[in-house]
């Protein structure tokens, strides 16, 4: 899975986003699809079972990945998951410009800075 921690952002970066209205949405399900494209159905949800809720990355590449798309939406559905296009507020920390949630484990502090 990927790393969401102190490497992701920057206070110039957070300032950015806060100023331009803008909202960060962050996934916490990374199955790796472009590595093993017939796999990935069943690493996402495994990773899903995890999380009350999640956002999927998933890369639409020429891997031949997205032809288990079809597999993972059928096997979510089954397992009793619903799939909806909003971000749930554990992954967006910022929404239109405003913090509504902690971004203290992504940000790398500025040297002598206190945190955003």
């Amino acid at each position: 899975m990927g790393v969401k921690d102190q490497r992701l952002l920057s206070p110039a970066a957070v300032q950015l986003l806060k100023s331009g209205g803008s909202t960060l949405a962050l996934w916490n399900l990374e199955p790796r699809d472009w590595e093993n494209t017939r796999t990935w159905p069943a690493r996402a949800l495994a990773q899903a079972a995890r999380y009350e809720h999640s956002v999927l990355l998933a890369h639409e590449l020429p891997s031949g990945a997205m032809d288990h798309l079809d597999e993972f939406l059928r096997r979510a559905a089954d397992a009793g998951y619903s799939v909806v296009a909003d971000f749930p507020v554990s992954c967006t920390p910022i929404v239109r410009g405003e913090q509504v949630g902690p971004l203290d484990p992504y940000v790398t502090p500025a040297a002598g800075s206190p945190r955003p």
